[in-house]
């Protein structure tokens, strides 16, 4: 499951995020499926990183207020934050 947590539990996702298990990664508040463990590819943080969405709608994308080449991820379906 993915879900936007604190800085406390960021050390357990780098653990947790590096195993390369086969299925999808759903939403953790509604199980909405997000990603394809195919799509994972490794990244310079302890976040899970994916090169695309299951499908192209259930993810919202806004960008960052002060970062404008970031972007904020949202659960398409129940709108919790994942990234």
């Amino acid at each position: 499951r993915i879900a936007e947590g604190t800085a406390k539990s960021v050390a357990r996702l780098d653990e947790k995020f590096s195993i390369a298990v086969p299925g999808v990664y759903v939403c953790a508040q509604c199980e909405a499926p997000l990603f394809s463990s195919k799509s994972k590819f490794q990244h310079s943080t302890p976040w899970p990183a994916f090169s695309q969405t299951v499908t192209p709608d259930c993810v919202k994308k806004t960008p960052e207020p002060f970062q404008p080449t970031a972007l904020k991820l949202r659960c398409a379906k129940c709108d919790a934050p994942i990234g």
